[in-house]
């Protein structure tokens, strides 16, 4: 990342710059990062439950992915439900695990899924805040070989095993020939999709059940709809950072498009935070929250915020 743009995301109001060292929070406080700087008990024993152990390492950086994620969609509850897309949502957790393959201790970790007012709806989120500026590929070349193997997919027959394994290799190929682009983020949309497909299409709903509430306390049924979406931070187009958010957005919509080839089901997309703000902004109640992330995040965004200033 460019100074420029990291000082530019430093100048919020609500940091105290002598709380900073190298654009992380000093003293090992993410609370500093966090609206009101706390987090409930709740919200704190998701992430800690999750595979990242966010709040320990990465919630100091003032571009934590996690924490961009968490001040966006805490507040979400029965008191204060969020409309998307025509559904309400009215609860929220963050970091939640889904089993993949199996003979692997591994899941995939959705940072944000809403939950609908009738439980039948779960929308997912992978956030990305800077992660998507760098061109990265180790993680998509040393995808787990469990993957590759169609005995160890734990979905129904009507879903093509074959053909899951056949996209993966043709994604694997272009991250060994291209340097240039996130092919990082292509390995977690690889792990989220097997993940979704296990929610829809199980071979043991029971058992997939049993596994999803174990990981996350709280989650105790399996949704009938899965909505999927990538949701990115794109900076204003000064910091050229804004060009290498544009380029992962088609490379995911690239993506998208050649999963549907084979799984026509899949709903699922790329917006930003932007156009979430779009669709939140009159629905918070919290005029504190709302100047928070205008002046903490979308002050460098690419989008126009004075509906709420």
């Amino acid at each position: 990342m460019t100074s420029k743009f990291l000082t530019a995301l430093s100048a919020s109001r609500f940091i105290n710059k002598t709380s900073l060292k190298n654009y992380h929070f000093k003293d090992d406080d993410y609370t500093q990062n966090v609206f009101g700087h706390k987090m409930c008990a709740k919200h704190v024993a998701m992430f800690d439950n999750g595979s990242g152990k966010e709040l320990k390492t990465k919630a100091k950086a003032v571009y934590s992915s996690s924490m961009l994620a968490y001040n966006f969609f805490h507040w979400i509850s029965n008191g204060n439900p969020f409309r998307y897309e025509d559904i309400v949502y009215n609860d929220v957790f963050f970091e939640v695990k889904i089993p993949t393959i199996s003979k692997s201790p591994a899941s995939a970790n959705i940072d944000v899924v809403l939950v609908s007012a009738d439980k039948s709806t779960w929308l997912m989120f992978e956030s990305k805040f800077t992660e998507h500026f760098h061109p990265s590929s180790q993680q998509m070349i040393n995808l787990s070989h469990g993957y590759f193997d169609s005995d160890r997919y734990l979905f129904e027959h009507q879903v093509d095993a074959d053909k899951i394994i056949q996209l993966i290799n043709e994604w694997y190929e272009k991250a060994e020939r291209d340097s240039t682009q996130y092919y990082d983020g292509i390995k977690q949309l690889i792990c989220h999709l097997v993940a979704i497909m296990n929610l829809q299409n199980s071979l043991d709903t029971s058992l997939i059940r049993q596994k999803v509430r174990k990981m996350n306390p709280g989650l105790e049924e399996l949704p009938q709809t899965v909505l999927f979406r990538t949701i990115l931070f794109n900076p204003k187009p000064e910091y050229k950072e804004h060009y290498a958010s544009e380029a992962y957005k088609k490379l995911c919509e690239q993506f998208y498009a050649s999963t549907r080839k084979i799984y026509p089901i899949l709903n699922a997309d790329v917006i930003t935070y932007s156009e979430i703000w779009d669709a939140m902004s009159s629905q918070l109640q919290d005029q504190r929250l709302a100047d928070y992330l205008i002046d903490r995040y979308l002050r460098c965004a690419d989008i126009n915020t004075t509906s709420r200033e």
